[in-house]
């Protein structure tokens, strides 16, 4: 049986490149977001259909992390529309992104992280998702107060 033998060169270039493959998926694992910092601003809006109906409904969430970070999530169920409707969602009346209906439920989801524009949301702020001119659901921010920090005391 003959064996084949590689250049220096391309030994190494294997070898590296089978320690890549074996190295990088356990890299994967021990990933760091850049959202991994402490909340320190959360506020959410209870999204809920202009009828008064109890369908469709929602919720929306922005969070500010510690690392400067935001991030606005928007997720509505229950709707009757068809797979493939578009929705547009609006912010005190500003056009801040748009969604797609799929099985009767769709979501948006903007991360400044991901380099996408995040409005900075109030506390009072009026959230809209239409599809055209019809008002789906509609929910207004209000604070939620982070959990505090566990720290150490001391005792005299």
């Amino acid at each position: 049986m003959h064996s084949i033998r590689f250049p220096v060169r391309q030994r190494t270039t294997l070898a590296l490149g089978l320690l890549l493959l074996c190295v990088a998926p356990a890299l994967m694992l021990f990933r760091v977001s850049a959202d991994d910092s402490p909340i320190v601003l959360q506020r959410n809006a209870v999204l809920l259909s202009p009828s008064g109906g109890v369908n469709p409904h929602g919720t929306a969430e922005y969070k500010v992390y510690q690392n400067g970070n935001r991030e606005l999530e928007v997720e509505i169920e229950d709707m009757g529309f068809a797979n493939g409707t578009m929705l547009r969602v609006f912010l005190n009346g500003n056009l801040v992104g748009q969604t797609m209906v799929n099985l009767a439920k769709a979501r948006l989801n903007l991360r400044t992280r991901d380099g996408q524009s995040v409005p900075e949301v109030a506390d009072g702020a009026l959230l809209e998702v239409k599809k055209e001119d019809l008002l789906v659901v509609r929910g207004t921010f209000t604070t939620i107060t982070p959990a505090p920090s566990v720290s150490p005391s001391s005792s005299p």
